[in-house]
């Protein structure tokens, strides 16, 4: 046992077996640093991987926060180089994402707020959602889809592509809607027509009716159309050659002159032969035709009210498809001016505009350095360019209730237009002038904004750069 604990002392004490002990010591301390590296490395993948799902949601205060704990981990003190290598590349990634994350959160919000709006359009569906809910607590409801709507709109990016898109949405909406009203006539014309043959009331209101309410006007007037077009062809046919001897051509000129160009340029060959058959076999003098002129001139007249009756139907429904469309577009433009009185904070075209235009306004101020006494260049602050970009946004309501009021008076010219409202007027300030320079709305109110830091001429100059006539620039200044 001595001998045993002799030759062990021997051994610790020799500097070989010290430099093996010292040698595996490094060997385990390295392994911990690769152990701990790849970990780290691992660590930050893990968290890289975390971002990108964020990015491909749209979630772009999670990017943010996941580019911040790795900004964080690349402080920490005694990290490797490859640790932060592996971090720089992850953020690196990260950053090259947010745009488009942006990107995607913007239409991620506007398809939320289309989807409300489909929701909101059909209370029924609503309902039947709710099932359990009273009355006040279903108007609760339908206030907080409305109030998360608003919401939604009020960031000027999503309030700009949701526009476009909700355009796009009805006009789409409006488009189907036309072609299955087009083929709910095609498929009832025939019993309609029986109908007013018959004097069947219930039968032409049966018509009308199916048609729905927002094809009703629409549907009355077809009713209207082919009740007028069988009173023409019964006309027709009780002042034919066969039922009175003497021809009658203003008649049928009358009613061919109601048809479209196109059509009046394929029945005008048959209605010339036609004419030429009266004038030839006609004698108005003695009341009398001439030998077969009138079995002639009967066989031409047949073939003109059957070419009439058919090209003529035809004709009259395509210019109310025609007047459809128009409406379509009208309903568009309407649209589009009622999207710009729904606007809660200009857009985000609207606020590049006004960056440009007070980066114009303001380009020749200066101000005095925060140290000495040297003048250094005074940019526009946030708030001009809000006031400015405020002011485009109320120039461009008063546009659209005056746009508004001309579409909705060109669309329902029968109905009673409001008179317009002094709304907008009282939440503007320009003096009652605003013009269009380079495509951008400039006000007196802007002007005056400008003359607060700058002399009349520094403006005068600076509109002149931007394009503004000396009439333009007179009207500007005329009112303050």
């Amino acid at each position: 046992m001595a001998r045993f604990g002799q030759g062990l002392i021997q051994g610790l004490t020799q500097p070989s077996f010290g430099q093996g002990l010292f040698n595996l010591g490094g060997q385990i301390a390295e392994r911990r640093r690769e152990k701990q590296q790849l970990e780290a490395i691992q660590n930050a993948a893990a968290i890289g991987n975390q971002g990108v799902a964020m990015a491909q949601s749209g979630d772009v205060s999670g990017l943010n926060e996941t580019i911040k704990s790795l900004q964080n981990q690349l402080g920490q003190p005694g990290i490797t180089i490859d640790t932060a290598k592996a971090l720089q590349a992850q953020i690196q990634q990260l950053q090259g994402l947010v745009q488009g994350t942006k990107e995607i959160s913007t239409n991620n919000s506007v398809n939320s707020a289309l989807t409300i709006d489909t929701r909101l359009k059909d209370e029924a569906a609503l309902r039947q959602a709710m099932p359990n809910l009273s009355e006040a607590e279903f108007q609760q409801a339908v206030q907080s889809l409305k109030d998360n709507r608003n919401q939604l709109l009020s960031d000027p990016r999503v309030a700009e592509k949701y526009n476009t898109k909700a355009a796009a949405v009805r006009r789409a909406e409006r488009e189907t809607a036309d072609l299955a009203h087009e083929d709910y006539v095609a498929n009832n014309t025939a019993a309609l027509e029986t109908a007013i043959k018959n004097n069947d009331t219930a039968g032409v209101q049966s018509f009308i009716t199916g048609a729905g309410a927002r094809y009703a006007d629409d549907a009355q007037k077809y009713v209207n159309l082919i009740t007028d077009n069988i009173e023409t062809m019964q006309r027709l046919e009780e002042n034919s050659i066969a039922n009175k001897l003497e021809p009658n051509v203003e008649m049928y000129e009358k009613q061919i002159s109601k048809f479209s160009e196109k059509t009046q340029e394929v029945l005008a060959p048959l209605l010339e032969k036609y004419k030429e058959t009266v004038e030839s076999g006609w004698n108005k003098e003695q009341q009398q035709w001439t030998t077969n002129g009138r079995q002639t001139a009967e066989a031409i007249e047949k073939r003109l009210q059957t070419v009439i009756n058919t090209l003529g139907m035809n004709d009259l429904s395509s210019q109310m498809a025609d007047e459809r469309a128009r409406n379509r577009t009208l309903d568009s433009q309407i649209d589009e001016q009622e999207a710009i009185l729904d606007l809660q904070v200009p857009t985000e075209s609207m606020r590049t505009s006004a960056r440009l235009m007070a980066g114009t306004m303001f380009s020749g101020r200066e101000k005095k350095a925060a140290r000495g006494s040297r003048m250094i260049p005074d940019p526009p602050t946030e708030e001009e360019i809000n006031q400015i970009a405020n002011q485009m946004l109320r120039d461009a309501k008063r546009n659209a209730t005056s746009r508004l009021q001309e579409l909705n008076a060109e669309r329902f010219p029968d109905a009673e237009q409001p008179e317009q409202t002094s709304e907008l007027e009282q939440m503007d300030d320009d003096g009652g002038y605003s013009t269009k320079i380079n495509g951008n709305v400039t006000t007196r109110s802007m002007v005056k904004e400008a003359l607060a830091t700058q002399s009349e001429e520094q403006v005068k100059n600076r509109l002149r750069k931007s394009g503004a006539s000396e009439e333009q620039i007179e009207a500007l200044f005329g009112g303050i």
